[in-house]
């Protein structure tokens, strides 16, 4: 009887490198040190193509991310490591660099460090989406002509001090 395939999604690695916009090297030299992997399909010699989970191409924009901003590759490593160790959601998980240690931020604002206490939990934390909010108010917003406006204001305050006046 034979089992029928298993399909799952997955993405080449030259689609990665583009995805990413990194250098097919600097991901092998990744994939060499051991940074990130391919979970689906690896390698078995130069000329067979790497197929990628969804969770592997994030870890890959971790990586080229976190270097980018100066985090040293076996931090990388370790932060890598607890992400994929983690059981929380990606969709809902934040990396947090300070210059220092990594750390992953859950769906609730709970903190855990990546690299000095893997594990532990740091702090609770509120992120506030300043940059939705914006957009959001920028939505409902009207443009105002600021000295009419306060024209008409005095004006009519005017009037209705004048109103007042009279009416006494």
């Amino acid at each position: 009887m034979a089992s029928s395939p298993t399909v799952t999604l997955a993405v080449r690695t030259s689609v990665v490198c583009a995805a990413v916009n990194v250098a097919p090297s600097t991901l092998a030299y990744w994939i060499r040190v051991r940074v990130v992997s391919p979970s689906v399909i690896g390698s078995t010699g130069k000329r067979y193509e790497r197929w990628w989970s969804l969770q592997d191409v994030m870890a890959v924009r971790a990586v080229k991310a976190l270097r980018e901003s100066g985090c040293p590759l076996q931090k990388v490593r370790e932060a890598v490591r607890l992400l994929e160790k983690s059981s929380a959601s990606l969709h809902s998980t934040r990396l947090v660099w300070d210059g220092q240690d990594v750390f992953l931020q859950d769906q609730w604002g709970s903190i855990v460090s990546a690299i000095r206490k893997p594990g532990q939990l740091v702090l609770h934390t509120t992120v506030l989406p300043l940059g939705q909010w914006e957009a959001e108010t920028s939505a409902i917003a009207e443009e105002v002509a600021v000295r009419s406006e306060k024209r008409r204001r005095r004006e009519s305050r005017s009037s209705r001090t004048e109103t007042t006046r009279l009416s006494s």
